[in-house]
């Protein structure tokens, strides 16, 4: 699984991403006391106002918990978790904030090239639909109770952003770089 530690940005997907979900199945199902499993299908919308050349990143948090018609919605952290899968272009981005190390798992968006920092999400294009597999290992909370509606663990969403280095930026670099070269030589 390759670790993304270099990136322009990591945040919020509000005002850049679109995202679309919606639940296939369970299994079992009905869900059981020990463990389950959720498919759901998504997709991601650049909705930013420009083309994003570069590597995108969707992010994924555990974020409980949360309430559904009045009741609480609560899974163990250690009891949540996604299935990984490499055809998805996963990755672990690895940051810091406060002294202490996070790591989230993370979908490359553009999966079209071989180059990641290649990709481009055209401004208003919805990618291409892509499965994501939870796990839990408890009983799924049914809320309203008895209703046969089953709660997922809600997951907080995020981006990682790795841009193209600009082409003028790069040049002013290795001009730099061949003037200290010119005045460190010997006269």
């Amino acid at each position: 699984m390759p670790f993304v530690t270099s990136f322009d940005f990591l945040g919020s997907a509000v005002g850049t991403y679109l995202i679309h979900q919606s639940l296939h199945s369970f299994g079992p199902d009905p869900p059981t006391a020990a463990q389950n499993r959720a498919n759901s299908s998504w997709s991601v919308e650049n909705v930013s106002g420009s083309d994003l050349f570069g590597a995108s990143y969707l992010l994924f948090t555990h974020a409980d918990p949360f309430e559904k018609e009045g009741v609480l919605i609560d899974y163990e952290d250690t009891n949540v978790g996604l299935t990984i899968d490499a055809a998805l272009g996963w990755v672990i981005v690895q940051a810091m904030a406060g002294g202490q190390t996070f790591y989230y798992p993370a979908v490359l968006l553009d999966r079209s090239v071989q180059n990641p920092l290649d990709g481009v999400l055209v401004n208003g294009v919805p990618s291409d639909p892509f499965a994501l597999k939870y796990v839990v290992n408890e009983p799924l909370v049914q809320a309203p109770p008895g209703s046969g509606t089953f709660q997922l663990p809600e997951l907080s969403i995020g981006r990682a952003f790795t841009a193209v280095p600009e082409p003028a930026s790069g040049g002013l670099l290795a001009l730099g770089l061949v003037a200290l070269a010119l005045r460190r030589r010997p006269a």
